[in-house]
């Protein structure tokens, strides 16, 4: 199951004892009533993958950012509030458990606070978290000293680990180009085609281009205002350096050279400087 929904993407979505046989002969296991099955993308997986970690190692604060990332709110809430009750729930059992976590019972804690704070998670991936409690249960029953969130966390690493070694590494470089020359023989006749056609356009003279510029004016008018931020930015830069290399020059001279500006009160330096930046921002 790990690998089903960890590694696939692809898994059984209700693998309670009485779906799940195993051939004693050869060892596999089989899955029974298929009228449940999850699908998560990339993204998703990843993202269940982050949530086992952040438990396994206790981080309180990445386990909280990834289920607000994966929620979708329907209240206002207090971010810090439930920092601090997702802290506690993971120090109460990961931290300081005094047994194996069980992730049954941590699971279903933050589901119950995602639902306080008005947050509910997505569908497919509560779909996984119940399979994978579910393994638990299994994985309970048949060796109750080994921890399911340990293991699941250490096959997925195990797989990470084997993906970047170099045979690995280039057998997905050799797919990857063979499915891009698969693609390049495919799409050749339509492609032919096309220039075909392009190459008849021009020889008659009736080659014709169409222009969508309907958002070009909004794209230049937002390149204007970032430019001008831009010089801005830069003007205003420079001014504060100016005053800096001044005020480095001014306090090397000696102070007999400097009493002309005694009859100048100190304020207005800084009106000057307020003035300078006000009309490199206009």
């Amino acid at each position: 199951m790990n690998k089903q929904v960890l590694l696939d993407g692809f898994f059984h979505g209700d693998p309670h004892p009485g779906n799940v046989l195993v051939d004693l002969d050869t060892g596999n296991i089989v899955f029974l009533d298929l009228g449940m099955m999850g699908q998560m993308t990339d993204e998703q997986r990843m993202a269940l993958f982050d949530i086992m970690w952040s438990l396994k190692y206790g981080e309180s604060r990445d386990l909280t950012n990834i289920l607000l990332r994966l929620s979708t709110q329907y209240k206002e809430f207090d971010e810090d509030d439930l920092n601090r009750e997702i802290d506690r729930l993971v120090q109460r059992h990961v931290i300081y458990a005094e047994s194996t976590p069980d992730l049954s019972m941590i699971v279903q804690e933050a589901l119950n606070l995602l639902y306080k704070y008005g947050l509910q998670l997505d569908r497919s991936l509560t779909i996984a978290l119940k399979s994978l409690m579910q393994t638990e249960e299994l994985m309970r029953t048949l060796a109750p000293d080994l921890s399911f969130l340990n293991a699941a966390v250490e096959e997925v690493q195990e797989v990470i680990i084997n993906q970047v070694q170099s045979d690995a590494v280039y057998e997905g470089i050799k797919k990857q180009g063979i499915r891009t020359a698969k693609n390049l023989v495919v799409n050749w006749p339509k492609w032919q085609r096309a220039a075909g056609r392009w190459a008849e356009q021009l020889e008659s003279g009736s080659l014709s281009m169409k222009l969508d510029t309907r958002e070009l004016n909004q794209n230049i008018e937002n390149v204007n205002k970032s430019l001008n931020h831009s010089v801005r930015s830069v003007v205003v830069g420079l001014l504060i350096v100016g005053m800096l290399l001044g005020s480095a020059i001014v306090s090397l001279a000696p102070l007999e050279n400097l009493r002309f500006l005694d009859f100048l009160p100190y304020d207005v330096f800084i009106i000057i400087f307020i003035i300078a930046a006000i009309l490199a921002l206009g």
